[in-house]
């Protein structure tokens, strides 16, 4: 059984001019693991946020996850801060729970802030080391409403949108209510209080004589104004401090669904979701129905003043996931959208599961500093100077260079009367980011020479690999012993548990040279084949893969695995059941096998019966064979499916599944089939 989902809208208009470049920066396919770039998986991201660094914070609504994503060179590495499973528990870590993280907004004193939505909560996320404390700071967990007040007496229903101004007051998007709120700090306690809106409508107005209709997203500029993107009436307002009042206006779009750029209210959006302010005053929506990202620019010279704005398309109008310039882009409903110091946009573009970003063609392109210190000062008393990638002038000792393009550069030095000249220096200059080094010049001996080993790869280093020569003292990589006998030496390495030892180097030093060596310890790992069964199955798609990798068909085997304990799972088969996840041991260069029998389940179709639920919600009874696997699913057009959850017939022959996001997808299809 289907149950269709519709709004009425208008025609889209053509496109404008597009300027923002787009690219995929982690993610893409629906999980929870922690990675780099696009072997991270999320599951229905929702809000983004940024910090002064350049890392970019999530809320991953589905897996009910905080995450983090930082920039090295050209990788993002995510890696989980708090949460796990559904629940409203305070903790540290993943001892903590949430359901449905959707706002998410940093502050500059470092503390992350989240609008916990089937929850009805606001919580804290203090970042301390290693160590990220939850607690709760508005509201109380399972009791919904709409009440004033301090800390837990307070009562939301729905929140989603998160902002923060100068001050340190957060601005929440209270979407069940159609209310704006302000959380005020007060010492140790937080005052909630209704600012705009608390009634559904379109009317703009002074303070609750305002009207808004399940407003989503909220930012705040530089001068206190407040930013809503008010969904079901797809439009933009502006709150307007005045006093102690807050006065509302609609400064872009309409009632009406659809899209057309232009000026003021004579465009149209379709559901946009989050606002965001960069540093020049500009507003970028995420339009969620529209596939798109607009902006918004405010007409004249004085920001604040402005109550023109100019609305276009900077980035998407079609569904998909390409990465591309303006239009050339699709997204799959951009649910958030965060901007940066640095002229970046960040989308939460959440059917795609992924964390997207572009880069403004108005902005400059990203670049990093340099800055090389010389020790010891008696060397740069001598002369010692420094110069980058062998062109321009010499640099002093402390010297910064900016404007670095982001990569590989190398440091060179010049020669200082009675010391001997440093090698050649490898450097990584990171976009956004500051890198130092620190180069040693040495006494020159008579008849004597430095010498230099480079040990790799890096997680050998990290995992303790050293170096000495003649049997001295251990070394770390790259350090430099000088006064060395002119001739041959031995250079031994330090043995690492799981790596295999380089040989011992016989290395020859000149007078008054540093000598250069170099080796590379092997990683030692071991293979897995897995067999699955039966034929029929593994004719039908059955496949396997190790710790959450890439799925491998049966019979395959799978290298480069290191020692110890992996889990292998295995993908879902239509019409079978999917076996349970093994634990393998791998051992050093030995190739280890499992096997795996799937079993065919009852092919008898389930049935969905529909209900509707406060809030927009809907709820189905699936009915179908007992014991039987179901899975549910969704679509917007009748064309494309999408899991939304897996659910086994108890004895009772039914059971309820509510699909927790219609409140902020009001069109779709539903179906159950067999797995």
């Amino acid at each position: 059984m289907a149950v269709l989902l519709l709004t009425s809208g208008l025609l889209r208009a053509s496109l404008q001019a597009q300027n923002l470049a787009i690219t995929t920066l982690a993610g893409g396919t629906q999980g929870a693991l922690d990675g780099i770039n696009t072997n991270a998986q999320f599951y229905n991201p929702t809000g983004v946020a940024t910090d002064s660094s350049g890392n970019v914070y999530v809320a991953d609504q589905d897996n009910n996850l905080i995450r983090k994503a930082t920039a090295l060179g050209a990788n993002w590495t995510v890696t989980t801060l708090a949460g796990g499973a559904r629940g409203s528990l305070n903790g540290t870590n993943t001892g903590a729970l949430f359901s449905g993280p959707t706002g998410i907004v940093m502050s500059s004193s470092g503390n992350l802030y989240v609008t916990d939505q089937y929850n009805s909560v606001i919580r804290q996320v203090s970042i301390s080391g290693t160590n990220n404390v939850v607690t709760t700071i508005a509201g109380t967990a399972g009791s919904s409403g709409r009440l004033d007040g301090t800390n837990g007496n307070a009562r939301f229903a729905n929140p989603t949108g998160l902002a923060m101004d100068a001050s340190g007051n957060l601005y929440v998007a209270d979407e069940v209510n159609d209310a704006i709120r302000k959380i005020t700090p007060s010492g140790t306690n937080w005052i909630v209080t209704t600012i705009a809106g608390g009634s559904a409508g379109a009317n703009d107005g002074t303070n609750t004589a305002a009207q808004f209709s399940g407003p989503s997203g909220v930012a705040v500029d530089r001068g206190g104004r407040v930013f809503v993107a008010d969904q079901f009436n797809n439009t933009i307002r502006l709150i307007t401090p005045v006093g102690t009042n807050w006065v509302v206006t609609t400064i872009a779009g309409q009632t009406l669904a659809g899209l057309s750029n232009g000026m003021g209210t004579n465009v149209f959006f379709d559901a946009p979701l989050s606002v965001a302010v960069d540093t020049n005053d500009y507003v970028y929506v995420a339009d969620l129905f529209n596939n798109a990202i607009r902006k918004l620019t405010p007409v004249g010279t004085n920001w604040a003043a402005s109550t023109n704005w100019v609305v276009s398309t900077v980035a998407g109008g079609s569904q998909g996931d390409n990465n591309g310039t303006g239009a050339a882009a699709s997204f799959d409903l951009p649910f958030g959208v965060a901007t940066d110091g640095y002229g970046d946009v960040f989308i939460a573009d959440s059917g795609n599961n992924a964390i997207r970003g572009g880069l403004s063609s108005a902005s400059p392109v990203p670049t990093g500093t340099l800055q090389v210190f010389i020790t010891p000062a008696s060397a740069i008393s001598a002369g010692a100077k420094w110069q980058l990638d062998g062109a321009g002038p010499a640099q002093t000792n402390g010297a910064i260079l900016s404007g670095l393009a982001p990569g590989n550069h190398y440091a060179n030095f010049y020669a200082a009367t009675g010391f001997t000249i440093p090698p050649q220096t490898n450097v990584a200059v990171t976009a956004h980011q500051a890198t130092v080094a620190t180069v040693n010049y040495t006494v020159a001996v008579a008849n004597a020479g430095s010498l230099q080993v480079l040990v790799s790869p890096a997680a050998s280093v990290n995992a303790g690999a050293q170096w000495n020569v003649d049997s001295g003292a251990w070394q770390n990589n790259s350090a430099i012993v000088p006064g060395l006998a002119v001739g041959a030496h031995t250079v031994s390495f330090l043995p690492v548990v799981g790596w295999t030892t380089p040989a011992n180097q016989s290395v020859s030093v000149g007078n008054a040279l540093t000598a250069v060596a170099a080796a590379s310890y092997v990683l030692q790992t071991g293979s897995l084949q897995v067999t699955l069964l039966p034929a029929s199955v593994v004719s039908g798609g059955a496949e396997w893969q190790v710790d959450g990798g890439t799925y491998q068909t049966s019979g395959s085997t799978l290298s480069g695995l290191l020692p110890g304990s992996h889990a292998v799972a295995f993908n879902t088969v239509l019409g079978w059941e999917t076996p349970s996840s093994q634990v393998v041991t791998i051992t050093y260069a030995v190739t280890s096998s499992a096997t795996a029998n799937y079993s065919l389940i009852s092919t008898q179709p389930g049935q969905l019966t529909a209900n509707v639920l406060a809030g927009g919600k809907y709820q189905f009874e699936l009915s179908g064979q007992v014991n039987s696997r179901y899975l549910t699913q969704f679509s917007p057009d009748l064309t494309v499916w999408t899991p939304l959850s897996t659910n086994i017939i108890p004895a009772a022959g039914s059971i309820l599944v509510t699909d927790t996001n219609t409140a902020a997808f009001p069109r779709r299809f539903y179906r159950a089939v067999n797995q």
